[in-house]
């Protein structure tokens, strides 16, 4: 599989272990991955501009759908992809309602995560 270098994105998860470890998966990938494990700074991450977003939806604060919403509709984020991520039984509906791209199912297989993640990211 090609890495995609100089792709990146932005992890936001409550677990810091989910944190390590899907950083740790996708930069041997080629992907840069900036995380956070709060909802606080969220604005700020933002403006980072990642390519591509994956959010955790059960977040002390602001949820994952919230802020999936929050970029669906900011003019120049719009089009940035997010897949929201969770263990909920309602997870499609979820997803559906705030504008996702796409979603996971926690616990999820990783090579899913990626083929999901080459799917929304065009190649440069």
């Amino acid at each position: 599989m090609d890495k995609l270098p100089d792709r990146t994105l932005l992890i936001v998860d409550d677990e810091k272990d989910v944190l390590v470890f899907l950083s740790m998966i996708l930069s041997k990938r080629g992907f840069r991955v900036t995380t956070s494990h709060s909802t606080d700074s969220i604005n700020e991450l933002l403006d980072t501009s990642p390519e591509l977003i994956l959010l955790d939806i059960n977040m002390p604060g602001m949820q994952g759908t919230e802020i999936c919403d929050l970029v669906k509709h900011s003019p120049g984020k719009m089009n940035t992809p997010v897949i929201l991520m969770s263990g909920n039984y309602d997870l499609e509906k979820q997803a559906k309602n705030c504008g996702a791209d796409a979603w996971l199912a926690k616990p999820f297989d990783t090579s899913s995560l990626v083929a999901m993640i080459e799917k929304l990211l065009p190649r440069h």
